[in-house]
């Protein structure tokens, strides 16, 4: 499910600088891990400042001192599908490189 949350600027700028990888919500959404969070920086003063960053909840978490109907979030910033990513291609270039060598033999890639 996607949630779009308003994000004082004080909690919004370390997200948007991919430094904060958790978020402390109230939990009246029902957050559950692979939820989206779209988060609007908003100020009183100006409502929302067209800063909007959108992460995943990897894990939810409850109880353990927070307030009653709180959650801590754990946040992704999408930095772990970008390794992912990295690492599949890097095997697929080793895996071409084994098969032209057995297809190939004394060939050089």
């Amino acid at each position: 499910m996607e949630h779009e949350l308003k994000s004082c600027p004080e909690l919004f700028k370390p997200i948007w600088d991919n430094e904060k990888t958790f978020e402390i919500r109230n939990n009246d959404r029902l957050f559950q891990t692979g939820d989206t969070l779209q988060l609007r920086e908003w100020t009183n003063e100006k409502g929302y400042t067209g800063r909007e960053k959108t992460v995943s909840v990897l894990h939810v978490l409850s109880g353990w001192g927070l307030k009653d109907g709180f959650v801590a979030l754990s946040i992704s910033h999408g930095l772990r599908f970008i390794n992912h990513n990295f690492q599949r291609n890097a095997a697929i270039n080793v895996l071409r490189d084994k098969i032209g060598e057995i297809l190939n033999p004394g060939e050089s890639p």
